[in-house]
């Protein structure tokens, strides 16, 4: 296995695709990136009777991938967050959220982001840390996780599950890296394309 990638494996049961996500430090829950590239990968080679796709990953979740004008898009449930402080949230999986202003954010080191556990009091393993900054619908994004095999990660869409919680409903275009997506956000789920 390649130390910069993660990798999705999947099954294909009836009409559900059972997905799992690993790179070299393990299982894990979600790779929103792989997810998506799966199911272009599937409605590019395959043909379905509905405009959608469901899959089920660990912890008994499923997520669904839509086919709209040739556009797919995954719909994930916006999961809330708890403020930590005035620009720290965290997530029930132990991810952790922090805004920056775009120029703290294109400083921050690798460092900084294996400090963030002790300068916050957190004596346990944390699942992710995420930087982001926002000027109006534009998001940039740097994603952290040291403890599970990989210091940055170049495309992280599962984390908006969470970030989508501090957003207001609208059209956003997320930055990450040399990466560009787009997220609808919504009252109860975000689309990711």
């Amino acid at each position: 296995m390649s130390k910069d990638r993660d990798y999705v494996f999947y099954q294909q049961r009836v009409n559900t695709f059972y997905a799992r996500f690993k790179n070299l430090g393990g299982e894990f829950n979600l790779c929103g990136s792989g997810l998506l590239a799966l199911a272009k990968h599937l409605f590019n080679t395959q043909q379905f009777d509905d405009t959608y796709i469901t899959f089920r990953i660990t912890l008994n979740r499923f997520i669904k991938a839509k086919l709209v004008d040739n556009i797919v898009s995954l719909e994930l449930i916006k999961t809330p967050v708890t403020k930590i402080n005035q620009n720290t949230w965290s997530s029930n999986s132990g991810v952790y959220i922090q805004y920056f202003t775009k120029t703290e954010l294109e400083k921050l080191t690798i460092d900084d982001a294996k400090s963030f556990p002790k300068i916050h009091n957190l004596n346990h393993l944390i699942g992710g840390y995420c930087a982001f900054s926002r000027n109006n619908e534009k998001l940039h994004l740097r994603y952290f996780t040291p403890w599970h095999g990989r210091d940055e990660d170049f495309a992280t869409l599962s984390i908006l599950e969470h970030l989508s919680d501090l957003l207001e409903p609208g059209k956003y275009t997320i930055y990450q890296n040399e990466h560009q997506y787009s997220c609808t956000v919504g009252e109860k789920y975000s689309f990711i394309n």
